[in-house]
């Protein structure tokens, strides 16, 4: 990639909307967080009619639609609070909403779907959790009992 191709080089060189403080980390470096304007050609942005792409129609005369429709409104309100940390930052990354509204859908990003933290997992059944665990090898190290 040259300098002239690198996408992060434009952005680094436009001026934030808004910074907040900057920081210095225990090591010595340091961080701010900015907001950057959306490009030009972003697809938030685009003209055109918003017609829905459906991969997955099924009408009213389908059983299985209440069901799919209460899924996507929990996975959409999951997007939303991920991407405004929980309601608390407005200027969210409309990229990031749509991440999330896929991992809220379909999973995390690993063959399972599942997290290897637990915490970030949902609530299952017994046999759907026993099923889920992550292999030794690919979890955190169990501590080992004492022998009687």
């Amino acid at each position: 990639m040259t300098p002239k191709s690198n996408p992060l080089r434009g952005a680094m060189n436009k001026k934030p909307r808004a910074t907040r403080d900057a920081n210095r980390l225990p090591d010595g470096s340091g961080f701010s967080v900015g907001s950057l304007p959306l490009p030009k050609d972003h697809w938030l942005t685009a003209e055109g009619y918003n017609v829905p792409p459906m991969p997955l129609r099924m009408g009213t005369d389908n059983p299985m639609r209440n069901r799919i429709a209460e899924d996507l409104r929990a996975a959409g309100r999951y997007a939303v609070r991920g991407a405004t940390m929980n309601g608390k930052e407005m200027d969210f990354d409309p990229d990031a909403l749509i991440q999330n509204l896929i991992v809220g859908f379909l999973g995390y990003w690993t063959p399972s779907g599942l997290s290897s933290d637990e915490w970030a997992n949902p609530k299952t059944s017994a046999s759907e959790s026993a099923q889920a665990k992550p292999k030794p090898s690919q979890s955190h190290p169990q501590p080992r009992r004492p022998k009687k």
